[in-house]
């Protein structure tokens, strides 16, 4: 580690709760804004120049926010563990429309931009049924897909979901039984499957454009794969980590490098190119839940926690 670990810029407080998920978006301008989600149900919007919060939507009934992600013309979709998918107005602040999917487990839903010729915008959720994922039309709120495992094996719960935009539109999905499988989404094929985890997998995140990948369990390790010209999953390393359990992984979006999210309450920053440990980042009392990074100039690293604080990190600008 050529550089000591920096310490973060800001600490967003007040939350009151244990934070569940954050992202970043830009609304109302070119201002980026921090969303975050909580066990308690509550969204907020925070100005990242004030360092507040604008204002809160409550709409889960006290249930946790899987996740949240900001759509178009000023709306937000958020997805709770109340088995609810809201899509809100953030000019009136008031829930636009809702999609009831599976309250069962905890996996977060993927959005999939301008599916089919309709060019629908669709969400991909895990099931009730065993395994299975359906892919939800935003539109007309109805399954138009679903996405069941032809093996013999059982492969538990999804868990977690990504979506691969490229010529064709494939996604990514984790199961309890530790595997990852590559889904043809035109054609509703499983396309590869691969054992990454001999625990479930709690979080996958893809880079397009050198077609890896890299996932994380309860294990003390996250296993990095590749995506072969002839589509099939192959393993390419395990990255050892001291100490167990990553909620959550990702990939920043000029890909030079990832950040891991901790059960043992450090965020752990690596190079994607090598895969070599850069910064292990101590903060948080308890364990960290989410990470985004930002896509604005400043190159920031949100951190969600346990203990109700969110993190604010600048790294590697010039990396």
């Amino acid at each position: 580690m050529s550089r000591p670990p920096p310490d973060p810029v800001y600490i967003l407080r007040g939350v009151g709760s244990p934070v569940t998920a954050v992202e970043f978006c830009t609304f109302g301008g070119n201002e980026q804004r921090l969303l975050s989600g909580d066990q308690k149900g509550i969204v907020s919007i925070w100005n990242l120049s004030t360092k507040r919060t604008e204002f809160t939507l409550d709409g889960h009934d006290n249930k946790a926010i899987l996740t949240i992600q900001y759509l178009k013309d000023d709306t937000l979709l958020s997805h709770g563990r109340d088995g609810n998918v809201h899509i809100w107005n953030l000019n009136r602040n008031e829930i636009q429309d809702t999609l009831k999917v599976s309250d069962i487990g905890f996996c977060k839903c993927e959005i999939i931009y301008d599916f089919q010729s309709s060019g629908d915008n669709c969400l991909a959720v895990s099931s009730e049924d065993q395994s299975q994922i359906d892919i939800m039309c935003l539109k007309t709120k109805k399954i138009i897909r679903k996405l069941t495992p032809e093996s013999s094996k059982s492969f538990g719960m999804c868990m977690c979901l990504k979506s691969i935009e490229t010529e064709k539109k494939y996604l990514v999905a984790g199961y309890e039984s530790g595997d990852i499988i590559l889904w043809d989404l035109q054609s509703s094929n499983m396309v590869s499957k691969l054992c990454v985890h001999k625990e479930p997998v709690m979080c996958v995140d893809i880079d397009p454009k050198s077609n890896r990948g890299i996932s994380g369990s309860a294990e003390e390790k996250v296993t990095v794969f590749k995506l072969t010209a002839e589509r099939r999953l192959e393993v390419e390393k395990t990255v050892q980590i001291k100490n167990c359990g990553i909620s959550e992984v990702k990939i920043r979006g000029d890909c030079k490098i990832f950040a891991t999210a901790g059960w043992d309450h450090k965020l752990r920053i690596f190079s994607w190119k090598s895969l070599k440990p850069l910064a292990i980042l101590n903060y948080h009392t308890q364990s960290v839940d989410a990470v985004a990074f930002s896509n604005c100039q400043e190159q920031l690293l949100a951190a969600g926690s346990k203990d109700g604080r969110i993190s604010l990190w600048s790294l590697y600008k010039d990396n």
